[in-house]
């Protein structure tokens, strides 16, 4: 979930109570947070919602960002595609 303060800045997080006695209104907590927020969000202020979830996909993201990752994920595959392009070239000045 979406929630803003103003418009220039989104937060995102999750919904863990929906409160409806004075109005409909969303109390929210970061995944990072040991507490709930301490205001909540009425429905005027949620810009999206969650469509889907890839499971364990930041892990992914975390090992790209390690030099390994680098390496495994763009400068082999670089090199591959541009060693067969190379060989391509040759072959057609032959």
């Amino acid at each position: 979930m979406f929630s803003s303060l103003d418009k220039k800045s989104l937060t995102t997080h999750r919904v863990v109570k929906i409160e409806q006695e004075t109005g409909l209104a969303f109390i929210t907590k970061g995944d990072a947070n040991n507490n709930p927020d301490i205001t909540a969000v009425s429905p005027d202020q949620v810009v999206g919602i969650v469509a889907f979830t890839i499971p364990y996909l930041g892990f992914l993201a975390g090992f790209i960002k390690t030099p390994l990752g680098f390496i495994l994920f763009f400068l082999i595959p670089a090199v591959v595609l541009l060693g067969r392009e190379m060989l391509d070239i040759w072959r057609a000045m032959e």
